[in-house]
């Protein structure tokens, strides 16, 4: 939502199965492939992936992999998530 308004985009690619997207301050789209398991940025210019986390058809639970990402969010970088994200989810 921007300015209170839905912002509703068409993105044409190589990906199978994006369920959440965010527009971005610059213009590019952020979504989650679910099925290709990674999270991409999509130029909707070029409808070029500009950046990508996770590695396509290569589920898994280690860094730099994802299984079935359900969303997106974005953290501020000085937020205590980024701050703490080492130790999550540990006791």
């Amino acid at each position: 939502m921007r300015n209170g308004h839905y912002l509703v985009t068409e993105i044409h690619g190589p990906w199978l199965s994006e369920s959440l997207a965010v527009a971005l301050p610059n213009g590019y789209v952020l979504t989650n492939d679910d099925e290709n398991h990674r999270v991409i940025v999509v130029d909707p210019k070029t409808n070029r992936i500009v950046w990508q986390y996770g590695e396509t058809h290569r589920p898994g639970r280690q860094p730099g992999r994802l299984n079935t990402p359900d969303g997106v969010d974005l953290a501020p970088p000085h937020s205590l998530l980024m701050i703490h994200a080492a130790t999550m989810g540990t006791p």
